[in-house]
């Protein structure tokens, strides 16, 4: 019997397929992985013609601007036949069509796979590359700053400072808003039911000097005030960020760096962390 070759949207059956088939070329964790497939502002669909060969991925990832974030993947088996491109238009038609979407953007790896031609097919064009990093070492010296967990009270000075901090980083790789800050009610709720994981540092005026978010190995919004940079807080911010995670047990430690921040991957490589896996990300407009 001959079997109908499909493109079908995603059931729950089909998550423990697509995570498999996503970790043959990403070096992601089954629950990063699960995390990609869940949630919903995402569409999701299939190739199966009895196998499941291939999936595409569609995420609102801004409600107000419409701006899309697509991930196709194909298993190596099942390539250069047309797959790829029937998955890709299946979910950027989604983007259009449902979403009403002027603009998406792909990202994608070189570490086992290069899909830079695929995608420059497809009227991609190069935007920024961001690098996985990891640290497996032991203990840093204790840096010696008083840290002391987010309280609500800090809110307006933390999302002016996130802001301010990614500014620069932002206007140079053309990622908007430039400035990022958030005042609105879901991010102040955002920022409270992550107390226990953003951690400051305050000077004698309580202003923040730095900040970190700690949380199951992952460490991010790593962000210093302009008055207190190079001084040293960023590398001593960080050091606080990995000995607070290794003494919640993790193993490894992971964090993420635009290759455009040299500065703050010389930091990170100083201490000992190691760069994984590069993505490459490119965007495409639409009248």
């Amino acid at each position: 019997m001959e079997v109908v070759i499909v493109i079908r949207e995603f059931s729950n059956n089909d998550l423990t397929s697509l995570i498999n088939l996503l970790q043959q070329g990403y070096l992601i964790s089954t629950e990063e992985a699960t995390s990609e497939f869940t949630g919903d502002n995402r569409k999701i669909y299939i190739y199966d013609d009895g196998i499941i060969k291939g999936f595409s991925l569609v995420i609102l990832a801004n409600q107000e601007t419409r701006f899309c974030n697509i991930r196709v993947y194909v298993g190596k088996p099942y390539r250069h036949n047309g797959i790829g491109k029937k998955l890709h238009d299946e979910a950027l038609k989604y983007a259009k069509e449902q979403w009403k979407s002027k603009a998406v953007s792909v990202g994608f790896t070189t570490l086992k796979d290069d899909a830079t031609h695929f995608f420059q097919n497809l009227n991609y064009e190069k935007w920024f590359i961001y690098h996985d990093m990891t640290y497996t070492g032991k203990e840093q010296p204790e840096p010696g700053l008083n840290f002391i967990n987010y309280e609500d009270k800090y809110f307006e000075k933390y999302i002016t400072l996130e802001g301010e901090s990614f500014y620069n980083l932002r206007r140079a790789n053309d990622i908007k808003p430039y400035n990022c800050s958030d005042f609105s009610d879901e991010s102040r709720k955002r920022c409270l039911d992550n107390k226990d994981n953003i951690f400051l540092l305050l000077d004698d005026e309580d202003e923040i000097i730095s900040t970190i978010y700690v949380k199951n190995g992952v460490l991010d919004e790593i962000m210093v005030s302009k008055k207190y940079e190079g001084q040293g807080y960023g590398c001593k911010t960080t050091q606080f960020g990995i000995n607070k995670a290794l003494s919640q047990g993790s193993k490894t430690i992971k964090l993420c760096a635009l290759d455009w921040n040299k500065r703050a991957i010389y930091i990170y490589e100083a201490l000992g962390f190691k760069i994984v896996q590069t993505f490459h990300n490119y965007r495409r407009f639409f009248r």
